[in-house]
């Protein structure tokens, strides 16, 4: 190998020149913000500072940093916000080791991103997992008769952990929920990673902190402008200790955080503020009129599941209607540089930042219409292919906690040989993030069906054997 070359920088440079629009996280789309051109123009290198005279500490902030907290706070209807330098992620171990605890039970859905069972071994809790609707191959998100089952069925449960909205947009009930965990006197989480938004305009379906969540959390760097790995927790439970949960966070983050990072939250907050409502609502009119004028158009339909309300910036188009698969199509628009969110076999997720300007979103419809006549001239037929979708992997049987699986001593088996043995790793088609396994649960038929196919048709899966070959499992 060639120690004069620079791999990573050269793939990120011939990337950013096929100039593909972008219609996927992060939110700033590959440019300066508006109002961020002088921040843009900066020497990044000199902009990347540490905790000197006059840059305040993140673990411990009195002065810059404590200032651009309470502004986030104020903003977001906050009793405090966390600045998080690692993504959500760190506020959710974050949050788990705060509420958690070894015999101590939490309520959460199982289709939740993998930093939450990371969290429930960190802190030994054990899991109860809540039903979600799956439709359209997709798991949606929680109902409020789950939550409300689960509540009364586990009434010492430490918290609920609501994720909304769901990775395509489909958001839980919170006023509803909210309700609920506060008559049963349980802490409510809500994991707002793509929410961050959502409180800008009532086109929108509700925010955690329009029902005052006891702590939510949103990846700013997706929905909200700032670089990625830039998030927020947010505290409104008026029971929170603050100096303890700020101490499980000061556990997770970093004792380097980057200020470039902390720099950009402190731009997007304030760009939320300056223009963020009047952006949101033009963009959602952008983008529904695009999909007034396509909807008569033959094979093209979006996914909308009418028991929840949908966040009209994100949008899943329905790709067996054209008779091709998902990740194809995304291949011919790649060609025209079109760069959707997710490809799988059966549609395309699109997100939609207040950033996106009229002719990028002309630009998508143009193509979107110039792909179907193509496709529908040809005629060609959807794959007889068995459809894989994160929603379709079976309700867990789960056999031991998380952290009690972790604790226990594991083997390599081939994957053909892992049935009915307890898994020790996680299984987790990317994206959305969502583990099809996690430790301590059963390996049923029903999951072997679905890793085989994951096996045989090569899908990106986090798994500690990169051939996917082999599988950890406890030891019998």
């Amino acid at each position: 190998m060639r120690q004069d070359s620079a791999p990573l920088l050269q793939a990120l440079r011939q990337y950013c020149r096929q100039g593909k629009v972008r219609y996927h996280v992060p939110a700033h789309l590959g440019r300066p913000l508006p109002g961020w051109d002088e921040f843009a123009r900066e020497d990044l290198f000199a902009l990347d500072l540490t905790e000197l005279p006059g840059l305040d500490d993140l673990h411990c902030p009195t002065g810059i940093l404590k200032e651009s907290e309470t502004l986030a706070a104020e903003f977001f209807g906050s009793r405090r916000t966390f600045f998080l330098v690692n993504g959500v992620t760190g506020g959710v171990l974050a949050s788990h080791l705060y509420f958690g605890g070894k015999g101590k039970k939490i309520l959460l859905p199982r289709n939740a991103h993998k930093s939450h069972y990371h969290g429930l071994i960190l802190a030994g809790s054990s899991p109860h997992y809540l039903p979600v609707v799956h439709e359209e191959g997709i798991a949606v998100n929680v109902t409020v008769k789950a939550v409300e089952e689960g509540l009364l069925s586990h009434p010492e449960s430490a918290a609920v952990f609501i994720t909304s909205p769901g990775y395509h947009g489909a958001c839980a009930d919170l006023r509803r929920i909210r309700k609920l965990t506060q008559h049963q006197k349980v802490p409510l989480v809500v994991d707002e990673a793509h929410g961050t938004h959502l409180f800008l305009s009532p086109e929108l379906p509700i925010s955690a902190s329009e029902v005052r969540a006891d702590l939510w959390l949103q990846s700013t760097h997706k929905t909200g402008g700032s670089l990625t790995q830039g998030g927020m927790m947010h505290v409104g439970g008026e029971e929170i200790d603050i100096s303890r949960l700020a101490f499980m966070l000061n556990m997770i983050q970093t004792t380097s955080p980057s200020y470039l990072i902390m720099a950009s939250l402190d731009f997007a907050r304030r760009s939320l503020y300056l223009t963020g409502r009047e952006r949101v609502e033009m963009v959602i009119g952008m983008v529904r009129q695009m999909c007034h004028e396509l909807s008569s158009c033959p094979g093209i339909a979006f996914l909308n599941f009418a028991e929840f309300q949908m966040d009209p910036l994100r949008l899943t188009l329905k790709t067996t209607p054209l008779g091709v698969r998902g990740d194809m199509l995304q291949e011919l628009l790649g060609e025209v540089g079109v760069e959707a969110e997710l490809a799988d076999e059966h549609h395309l997720l699109f997100i939609f930042s207040l950033y996106h300007r009229q002719e990028e979103i002309l630009f998508l419809k143009e193509n979107l219409l110039k792909v179907q006549e193509k496709l529908l001239a040809k005629k060609e037929a959807a794959e007889k292919e068995k459809p894989f979708f994160a929603a379709s992997f079976p309700f867990p049987q789960v056999v031991l906690s998380p952290r009690e699986a972790m604790e226990r001593k594991s083997c390599s088996l081939l994957l053909e040989k892992v049935k009915g043995r307890i898994a020790a790793e996680m299984v987790t088609p990317y994206p959305p993030g969502i583990p099809l396994l996690v430790p301590g649960e059963m390996i049923t038929a029903e999951t072997m069906e679905v890793l085989q196919y994951l096996q045989d048709t090569k899908k990106h899966c986090q798994v500690a054997d990169p051939t996917f070959r082999t599988l950890q499992v406890l030891v019998e």
